[in-house]
């Protein structure tokens, strides 16, 4: 992912303020206004998302090619997922993602996007851990301490 496509912690900050007193929503929105609204708040979770899946699969040794096939999803669609924070993954490939690195699926629907929950404590984590490191060189011990808390914490929401 280059920097470009990575908003400011500004942002990320402002967003989540704008998102406390939300209710939660599964699926696309109701409305334009609504679909609007919902999506400024969706990128950040969708940039944890991409690193969440590059990074396991980094600390899984496997390339993309590698992970697809043992997903028996589309390269195309994980390269989308983890250098695109606006590509939506479809609902078959988030579960898959989330039973192969043994993530709870619902958590990882949120954070790509296929649900939406304004929980804070939850966009805190995910904008956390998106802060981290997205480079392809082996993981550094803190991108591993980064993703073993960030999955301790998916878990614990179950």
């Amino acid at each position: 992912m280059n920097s470009k496509h990575r908003p400011d912690h500004q942002w990320y900050a402002r967003m989540i303020q704008d998102t406390l007193d939300d209710d939660f929503v599964i699926g696309p929105a109701f409305d334009a206004k609504a679909k609007e609204a919902a999506a400024p708040a969706e990128q950040p979770l969708t940039v944890a998302f991409g690193l969440l899946v590059k990074l396991s699969r980094r600390a899984k040794r496997l390339s993309v090619e590698e992970l697809a096939e043992k997903l028996s999803v589309e390269v195309d669609e994980l390269q989308h997922i983890e250098h695109e924070p606006e590509f939506r993954a479809r609902p078959r490939t988030i579960s898959k993602i989330a039973n192969f690195f043994d993530v709870p699926v619902e958590e990882v629907m949120k954070l790509a996007g296929a649900a939406v929950s304004n929980d804070a404590l939850f966009n805190t984590h995910a904008l956390k851990f998106a802060a981290h490191s997205d480079d392809m060189t082996a993981l550094t011990r803190e991108e591993q301490e980064a993703l073993k808390s960030f999955v301790r914490y998916l878990r614990d929401q179950e």
